[in-house]
């Protein structure tokens, strides 16, 4: 019973959280019905691609195009290279890569003539992490290097943050496991000292993954469990069926088979939860692995 209080509470959290999103997009378009053609009408456009880019990429992508060329109109460089940005995500979102690799050029390209540092770092990390995203991982390099060099310019650490992250990601599909572990673990410094306990435990789990792929498995466990107790804390649900499935992985390949039964199960039921069938393909994959490795075929 009481696991079952915890799971309706936790989907009614979920459901505010929901509810207040919607809330503010709907503030956002009474906003834009009643804007005059200026820049505070491109700002619009450019929040509304970016509030609703996840949930429904073509909208996101119609507000984005709508922002761009009303900015253009206006000489609003500014606001033309955000809603570039954000068109960029948005074909991303939609799994339009390459779309996305051609807009975030075009977005780097309108951030120079703005010249902001802190613009600039976000928009070369974006790069970054498309070409990751597309097995360009030298070029994934060297977006990161410029990227930085912005971030320092800007004095920006969650910037930095998210730039040292990203080289742990292309050391870590390099096979570059200490690196990898190294640059996450500058992340997560400095995730930890500006209180973004999301991302700490984001990187937690990161740094699991690198520890089961060195087959340290108790370090890997350890690192996931701290990764969920902070999901828990701040009610992040959308990653616990994630860290409990990479748990999961880790006792499986140390053999502890009912250990990773126990969190693979956790996992399906987080990703129940929230109606994801791509995390409960993911899980439903974990606990097969699970019985193939038992001989369990029935």
């Amino acid at each position: 019973m009481r696991k079952i209080l915890c799971l309706q509470a936790a989907f009614s959290l979920l459901l505010v959280a929901v509810h207040a999103q919607q809330i503010r997009i709907d503030s956002l378009l009474s906003e834009l019905s009643k804007a005059k053609e200026d820049t505070n009408k491109v700002i619009l456009y450019r929040m509304l691609a970016g509030s609703v880019l996840n949930t429904d990429p073509e909208k996101a992508i119609a507000f984005g195009k709508a922002g761009v060329q009303l900015g253009k109109q206006l000489g609003y460089h500014k606001g033309v290279a955000g809603c570039y940005l954000n068109l960029s995500a948005a074909f991303s979102s939609g799994s339009k890569l390459d779309s996305g690799l051609l807009y975030i050029d075009t977005a780097i390209i309108w951030s120079k003539k703005v010249g902001e540092p802190n613009r600039l770092a976000l928009a070369f990390l974006n790069r970054a992490d498309m070409h990751m995203q597309f097995r360009h991982l030298k070029q994934s390099l060297i977006d990161c290097d410029t990227a930085l060099h912005y971030a320092e310019l800007a004095n920006n650490n969650d910037r930095r943050a998210r730039i040292l992250q990203t080289i742990g990601s292309v050391y870590f599909l390099q096979d570059r496991f200490n690196e990898s572990r190294d640059y996450y673990e500058r992340a997560g410094k400095l995730y930890n000292e500006a209180g973004n306990k999301r991302m700490s435990a984001i990187i937690l789990n990161n740094i699991g993954n690198v520890y089961k792929n060195t087959k340290e498995y108790a370090a890997a466990v350890e690192n996931f469990d701290s990764a969920i107790r902070l999901a828990m804390d701040i009610n992040d649900q959308l990653n616990l069926s994630m860290y409990y499935g990479n748990k999961s992985d880790a006792y499986t390949r140390a053999e502890q088979y009912d250990k990773a039964e126990q969190s693979a199960t956790k996992a399906m039921e987080y990703a129940t939860q929230l109606n994801n069938d791509v995390q409960k393909g993911i899980a439903y994959n974990y606990l097969g692995q699970i019985y193939l490795k038992q001989a369990k075929y029935a």
